[in-house]
């Protein structure tokens, strides 16, 4: 009933989503954006309207949006990120990689001093652990998490705060707590702006004070939730549609408990001389009837409700009912009764509209007079003040106006001279900068092109020795044999096994040292062949390939294959991993690689340099590609890895 419930009131009281013409418009700006800056927030938008709608969309833009905002250090926008990838998780049923992804985002939240997103972290978090069953967990970061929006500055999300703990509460059975909670939720919903959370709240308190026999306090709450539709809605559109309007939604059961709860409440208002809220009750008691298809019990609710709204003076709620009266009779086929109930509808419409348009205008009217008399004010003081400053500034112009022209005139001529004389040093100096970092660069890049060469020659040594020269062995035993007395059936079958399968060697050594695929047809055929070398092995491999990989230049190709190569060689070496995610995306002149696997995952900190030599190779010519290398990686939640290097900026000569 919540979930309906909630649902409607985003759609009548205005929901804060983009339309689909606004994320067209996103698009067309993050398309035409050329500051790094700009395109983060677009991209974090655009992923945030996606999470609810395309969730592949959402997680692309989630770590575009992550990448960038490494890049250019912008810790609120990687926080954000990492929130949107945490929350598409929990929606997902993927609890742990929710938690590792929003616990990632509170760390660094935490270490940049962003209080409010370390909020938001932790109260997400605190959603998920309520979710499974954590209750204790979830105590814990909603009660950090509120910590955190007050020292931050934004309390007003302490609201989402204490309507979570109220349900922790509530489903402790500790009613007076999850009440006061309620009301706390209540009252900040109320010091901000939007109606939409304010009505949720309303609805959930009004619902708690109901199903608690507690009718005094649920009259009170009801009559802000009047009051709140009728300051957000004209009475045309309250009557046009009165169910979208009340709290009705909440009666509408089978449940003969919750009837006999609406007959007691009544005795209690009609006791009480509450008038309003008995046609109210009854009003309801319709509504059930109604819904539980009893046509006869409905009218006579119905009609005892609109007795009791003329005895109070509800002139709106009169319409309301007016209508549902109409359309009984109508269902019924009461044409007569059906006539007039549609005639005095439409009368109290006609009121209540033309004593909304008389307020309007008494309204406009005041205003236009407060404004014109106000405007004359203004105008009286900004003669007086012209006055006064024509006076005094007549004094000193001409003095003024020699003194400021010899001053500039200096001042501009010094100046000039400052900064082209500090500009020239500048420049010097940031030229000596840029020439030392780039022979920094080419020497560390020597040293892990020369470290690589070093390891590549081991590994063909080793493949030799323990593939080809274990199998030459072999033969040459076996024509050893040939000439003491000849060879038999058998072993000439073994000796002809053992030279094919050195040729095998020999083919699949050499394919290592320049696959054949890779010259034949080029980086994406390449790709292709290594993706199915890597189901031959048992992995289920998902290959994506986005763009024409035949614009890259040929080096490069050999590079990033090779760089492919260590990836999937050490998946299948360390990751103990069931599947593959394997993207290659060629955007404009931005080339991005993804390799992820569902592995066992490490923890990078915790291995030493001679045991991540797949991984240094792997960063040392990401360095001669000009481009980024990032390992994402959780134990027993696998490894992501994501590559980007610039297509069109020509390479830096380097000895491969």
């Amino acid at each position: 009933m919540r979930n309906l419930f909630f649902l409607f009131v985003l759609l009548n009281l205005g929901y804060a989503g983009l339309a689909q013409s606004d994320a067209a418009a996103l698009h067309n700006q993050l398309q035409a954006a050329t500051a790094d800056s700009v395109r983060l927030q677009l991209m974090l938008e655009l992923s945030n309207y996606y999470r609810l709608r395309q969730p592949d969309s959402s997680l692309l833009y989630a770590r575009q949006s992550e990448a960038l905002a490494q890049q250019l250090k912008n810790h609120s926008g990687e926080i954000r990120a990492l929130l949107i990838r945490g929350m598409l998780g929990h929606r997902q049923g993927r609890e742990a990689a929710a938690v590792a992804l929003f616990h990632q985002a509170a760390r660094l939240a935490a270490t940049n001093g962003k209080r409010a997103l370390l909020g938001s972290a932790r109260q997400n978090l605190a959603l998920v652990y309520k979710r499974t069953g954590r209750q204790d967990s979830a105590f814990y970061y909603f009660t950090a998490a509120e910590q955190d929006f007050t020292e931050g500055g934004n309390t007003y999300e302490n609201w989402q705060v204490y309507f979570g703990l109220s349900e922790l509460y509530e489903g402790q059975g500790q009613s007076r707590e999850a009440e006061a909670y309620l009301v706390k939720a209540l009252e900040v919903a109320q010091s901000g702006d939007s109606r939409m959370d304010q009505g949720f709240v309303l609805y959930h308190l009004a619902e708690k004070y109901f199903m608690d026999d507690r009718f005094a306090d649920f009259a009170r709450v009801q009559q802000q939730w009047e009051a709140l539709q009728q300051d957000n809605h004209s009475a045309a559109e309250i009557l046009e549609h009165p169910g979208h309007y009340s709290m009705a939604r909440l009666f509408l059961t089978d449940d003969t408990a919750t009837l006999a709860r609406i007959d007691r409440a009544y005795e209690h208002y009609l006791t009480g001389g509450n008038l309003f809220m008995a046609g109210w009750s009854q009003e309801n008691r319709g509504q059930y009837f109604e819904q539980n298809q009893q046509p006869a019990a409905a009218l006579q609710a119905y009609e005892k409700a609109l007795r009791h709204y003329k005895a109070a003076g509800a002139h709106l709620r009169r319409g309301m009912v007016q209508q549902r009266l109409y359309q009984l009779y109508k269902a019924r086929g009461e044409t007569a009764a059906a006539l007039t109930a549609l005639e005095q509808f439409r009368q109290l419409s006609d009121s209540l509209n033309t004593a909304e348009a008389e307020a309007h205008l008494r309204e406009l009217q005041v205003a236009y007079e407060t404004d014109k008399k106000e405007q004359a004010l203004r105008i009286q003081n900004l003669k007086i003040r012209q006055k006064t400053q024509q006076r005094n500034g007549l004094i000193g112009l001409v003095a003024l106006l020699v003194l400021l022209g010899v001053s500039i005139g200096f001042g501009l001529v010094f100046r000039l001279r400052t900064q082209q004389r500090l500009a020239a040093q500048s420049a010097q100096l940031q030229e000596q900068r840029i020439q030392q970092l780039e022979q920094q660069q080419k020497i560390l890049a020597f040293d892990a092109m020369l470290d690589g060469q070093e390891q590549e020659r081991a590994r063909i040594a080793q493949d030799l020795h323990d593939g080809l020269g274990g199998l030459l062995t072999s033969v040459k035993a076996h024509f050893g044999q040939y000439a003491n007395g000849g060879l038999s059936n058998e072993l000439k079958a073994k000796t002809q096994a053992l030279i094919d399968e050195s040729c095998v060697e020999v083919r699949r050594i050499s394919h290592n040292l320049m696959p054949r695929s890779l010259a034949l047809y080029g980086l994406k055929g390449a790709v292709e062949d290594l993706a199915g070398q890597l189901r031959q092995s048992g992995l289920r491999v998902d290959l994506e390939i986005r763009g024409d990989l035949t614009t890259i230049p040929e080096r490069q190709q050999v590079t990033l294959y090779r760089m492919l190569q260590e990836g999937t060689n050490n998946i299948l070496r360390h990751a103990q991993a069931q599947s593959v995610l394997l993207q290659i995306l060629l955007h404009a002149d931005q080339l991005t690689v993804i390799l992820e696997d569902d592995g066992r995952g490490f923890n990078p900190a915790e291995y030493s340099s001679a045991e991540t030599l797949g991984l240094k190779g792997l960063h040392s010519r990401a360095q001669f590609l000009q481009g980024t290398l990032d390992v994402d990686s959780v134990p027993r939640e696998g490894t992501t890895i994501t590559f980007q290097m610039p297509v069109a900026q020509p390479l830096k000569p380097a000895v491969l």
